[in-house]
């Protein structure tokens, strides 16, 4: 629907091509390894990351918006007086140039123009495994002339990051900091020589397989005054001041010069890294400026996505669901596993994970399982830093998101395989699911409910729980929905809980039905001082969506009820672009509830639509079987769909976005406030991939169920890899008898579908 640009037609790799760059806000991508994350929009302009295996960081762009962070401008260095700059991704200029156009895709991302003669592209990715961004560099002249072109390129540098080892030390001291030039390996660095640094990668390096004919490592050398790309004085004077940084801020620039005969091609390479040294930056630029070496890592950094697309591909009669499953929702996802070490987001998101890259999300359910306590509760997150908050939700996430991947994969060895604990020795992953269970039940308040502690899933919950009384009927929810989890993983694996689930579990149905259930809907629990909250006898948060959606998902609420709920959900809830979080929004700070209802009305989780629990309730209507009205609301969901629009929202056409606010934002009604950071890929990768398809994977394999197949989700085909089996599924209408073939016989729907490892299996689901 946007009309700054298109998906590529007939590209398997959903690429979005930018044809109109003024977006209400930058369209930004992210190119990522397990080491490095490279924040880029449709300008060039974005951070840059780097981990080492400890989870210990350093800045290597910075974050923030224009002025650029990256930049290649192209000056046309044999012309009189004031030559023309410009660039492909438009900065330093202020017009895009003939046929502008920025490449979005999954691997890399590429902007490409022409002007004066000149056709240039500048590609930027992320290799598969080593952390640094490559710069591709290619200028074209369609003349029958000669050209001669300046090429600059230019990286701002920031240095800076926490040390998990010292807490929260934030190494930022720019006194610390000089920069250098290496003109044999054709390279500029900047070095940060921070006292206790965590690791010798505090330095950064820009080198090309070039010579360069200038440089510059200080900011105010390339810039000048007022200090700004667009009017740099290196760009105005055609010329770097080969200036060393030395203390304040940094950068990397280089001026390289290129010679084209007329009609002839020329590339430039760039490496942008954090480095230890001149030994390591030697090692980098002879090995990566070797013949093909740049050509070869791209087709690796393009194959490791696809290696994701193919593991579940969808094809249907609405593009912008097949783009999102396929292939953007799982780089949203990764990103999100990687990068964001919360407790409770990792265990989310690798559940997600466990459809397209099941080993990988193991190994992300094993760090969560690490940094557990030793007690059985959970923190808030780990890496960069420590946040050892207790938030509630943490160990049911632990039992309910393995179950998942379990479901998905039959590893039931995982739940044998010994991990450590934060602050204790190392025990087994059953242990550490039935102590983190243990633990929530033994951590109830008199009226049975599991205490709020600091907040639970709502983050901005932070109010009712502070004295130590307060609760979370979303938490004791859930520990019943992960007890019956637990209960059907030991009968599937063979293993005993180490306690009896089942009078647990009735104690606690009981005490949620006869304290939050008013006849009507759940209320969100009782503050410390005694009084409801997220309740119809309050003025401001009358009902909750998360309240109602795990009373389903968990089974608590009787199934006589399911339908109610979901109707007097809906009726309070519902908004054009999706479901609230609550309503009414609160109109200011209300300390009893915290930080939420401080926020702006109807912005974040102060009454917005707030996406990762409007995808919980998706997930309980398709429980309850309103397979139709799922779709109905998923399609608001999808990125640029009819009811939220991207050039309404501001959200990439793309990806998925955090939460939409609603009218009461003024004049941000509609809008967003980004996309990417969000946990619903995940949620949206499992509705779809055993939902909406109508494949359900179980402990004993994967099953297949006709009638929730929605037709109005024009479904084609799908391809999905279930435990190295490679099941190519087709969706016909009108066939005859309705019902499931496999390999041409048909097949009992009540029993999984066969497996072939290493193999194929054709399924024909008849409507």
């Amino acid at each position: 629907m946007t009309q700054h640009g298109f998906f590529q037609p007939h590209d398997p790799d959903c690429s979005f091509i930018l044809t109109d760059p003024e977006t209400r806000r930058p369209w930004q991508a992210y190119l990522l390894n397990e080491r490095q994350m490279s924040q880029i929009d449709q300008f060039g302009h974005g951070y840059a990351r780097y981990w080492n295996e400890k989870g210990e960081d350093v800045g290597i762009l910075p974050e923030g918006g224009p002025p650029a962070s990256r930049m290649i401008a192209i000056r046309d260095a044999g012309q009189e007086g004031r030559p023309d700059v410009w660039s492909p991704a438009m900065f330093p200029g202020t017009e895009p140039p003939e046929d502008y156009q920025v490449v979005f895709h999954p691997a890399y991302w590429e902007a490409r123009g022409k002007r004066g003669g000149v056709r240039a592209s500048w590609r930027v990715f992320v290799p598969a495994e080593e952390p640094l961004e490559v710069w591709t560099v290619r200028l074209a002249n369609e003349t029958d002339t000669p050209a001669v072109r300046d090429v600059f390129a230019y990286a701002a540098t920031v240095l800076n990051g926490y040390c998990l080892s010292l807490y929260r030390f934030y190494a930022s001291n720019t006194m610390y900091i000089q920069g250098h030039d290496l003109p044999d390996l054709h390279a500029v660095w900047v070095h940060n020589a921070t006292p206790m640094l965590p690791h010798d990668r505090y330095n950064a390096v820009m080198a090309c397989d070039h010579p360069y004919c200038g440089f510059d490592t200080a900011p105010a050398s390339f810039l000048g005054m007022p200090g700004t790309v667009f009017a740099a004085r290196a760009l105005r004077e055609g010329r770097c001041g080969n200036v060393h940084a030395y203390e304040g801020q940094t950068c990397l620039a280089m001026q390289v010069r290129v010679e084209l005969a007329p009609r002839e091609t020329r590339e430039l390479q760039f490496i942008v890294s954090t480095t230890s040294g001149p030994g390591h930056i030697r090692d980098l630029t002879t090995r990566w400026f070797a013949d093909g070496v740049v050509e070869r890592e791209w087709a690796r950094a393009q194959a490791a996505r696809r290696r994701e697309r193919d593991a579940l591909m969808v094809s249907s009669a609405t593009p912008s669901l097949d783009s999102l499953i396929n292939v953007w929702a799982k780089v949203q996802n990764r990103l999100a596993v990687l990068f964001r070490k919360g407790f409770r987001d990792v265990l989310q998101d690798a559940a997600g994970m466990s459809l397209y890259d099941p080993a990988r999300a193991r190994e992300a359910l094993a760090e969560v399982f690490s940094v557990q306590r030793n007690d059985g509760a959970g923190i808030r997150a780990w890496k960069p830093y420590w946040d050892k908050m207790e938030y509630s939700d943490g160990p049911y996430w632990l039992t309910l998101m393995t179950a998942a991947y379990l479901r998905e994969t039959g590893d039931f060895a995982f739940l044998q395989e010994q991990l450590p604990f934060m602050d204790g020795p190392p025990a087994s992953v059953w242990e550490h699911m039935n102590r983190g269970l243990d633990y929530l039940y033994n951590d109830r308040n008199a009226r049975g409910l599991v205490r709020l502690r600091f907040a639970d899933w709502n983050d901005g919950l932070d109010g009712p729980g502070k004295g130590g009384e307060g609760d979370s009927v979303m938490v004791t929810m859930s520990l019943v929905g992960a007890l019956r989890e637990l209960e059907s993983i030991a009968a599937a694996a063979g293993l005993k809980p180490t306690f009896d689930p089942q009078p647990r579990i009735a104690e606690l149905c009981s005490a949620i039905e006869r304290h939050t259930w008013t006849g009507d809907y759940y209320i969100g629990g009782y503050a410390d001082d005694g009084r409801p909250y997220f309740a119809p006898t309050e003025t401001y948060g009358k009902i909750y969506i998360n309240s109602q959606a795990w009373a389903i998902l968990c089974d608590v609420a009787p199934r006589e009820r399911w339908d109610a709920l979901i109707d007097v959900t809906t009726r309070h809830l519902n908004h054009p672009y999706g479901f609230r979080l609550f309503y009414p929004s609160f109109p200011k700070y209300d300390p009893r509830i915290g930080r939420c209802s401080g926020e702006l009305p109807g912005i974040f989780e102060n009454g917005a639509v707030y996406n990762h629990g409007f995808a919980f309730f998706l997930h309980a209507m398709w429980k309850a079987g309103k397979y139709e009205a799922v779709w109905e609301h998923l399609l608001k969901l999808l990125p640029d769909s009819e009811a939220n629009p991207s050039d309404r929202t501001t959200a990439e056409p793309f990806v998925l976005n955090n939460c939409i606010f609603t009218e009461e934002a003024r004049h941000r009604d509609g809008t967003c406030r980004g996309g990417w950071w969000t946990g619903t890929a995940g949620w949206v990768l499992r509705l779809v991939g055993n939902g909406l398809t109508g494949l359900r994977p179980e402990f004993d394999g994967l099953h297949v169920d006709p009638r929730q197949v929605v037709a109005a989700a024009g479904l084609r085909q799908v391809k999905r890899t279930f435990r190295a089996t490679r099941y190519t599924v087709d969706y016909v209408s009108g066939a005859g008898t309705k019902g499931v073939v496999v390999d041409g016989r048909p097949h009992d729907p009540g029993q999984p579908l066969p497996p072939a490892p290493g193999g194929d299996v054709r399924v024909e689901i008849r409507l």
